[in-house]
């Protein structure tokens, strides 16, 4: 298996006065392509930090022409497409999460990241959501995603556990 993400030893750390504080403490970690993962712990156990270190920004140099095409082909995937000339306020938080995903796909990246990507949508739409990712999972995309919520994780294939800038545990999920 390829590994899309291998850190050794990741240390991020901020001072706040005369205190250093270890946002991440030596952290190993490794995700294979077509992965599936679930980082969990309390605030401020470092998952943010974790991934904000893992989602540079990238740029597309892409043909604009083939990014509206595979745009178009997501947003409908999504049960979108008739909201596509739509403004974010006129949609809801469902629909807008899910035109976020779109986004995050447009460029077919290797690895998806989300961070709390069901956070503040009902359970309903939690659901759609999560499915969609073991979905596109299925079909070999790579999913990191950071969560607060136990049946949220519970889709993932492996659930890896953080506190105090370490990686406490990690765990398979059997059902997934």
């Amino acid at each position: 298996m390829q590994q899309v993400i291998h850190t050794h030893q990741l240390c991020r750390f901020f001072e706040v006065g005369d205190t250093k504080v270890h946002a991440l403490d030596h952290v190993d970690l490794s995700v294979n392509q077509g992965d599936f993962v679930a980082v969990m712990g309390p605030s401020g156990s470092g998952k943010s930090t974790l991934m904000n270190i893992l989602l540079p920004l990238r740029y597309s140099d892409g043909d604009i022409t083939i990014s509206t095409q595979r745009a178009r082909k997501l947003l409908d995937r999504l049960g979108m497409s008739e909201r596509m000339d739509h403004r974010p306020n006129q949609l809801s938080g469902g629909q807008r999460q899910r035109v976020a995903i779109a986004r995050a796909l447009v460029a077919a990246p290797p690895l998806l990241l989300a961070d709390e990507p069901t956070g503040n949508l009902d359970s309903k739409t939690s659901i759609e959501i999560m499915d969609l990712f073991t979905e596109l999972n299925g079909e070999g995309q790579t999913v990191l995603m950071v969560t607060h919520e136990d049946d949220v994780a519970a889709y993932a294939k492996r659930v890896i556990h953080m506190r105090d800038g370490k990686i406490e545990r990690e765990h398979l999920n059997a059902a997934a």
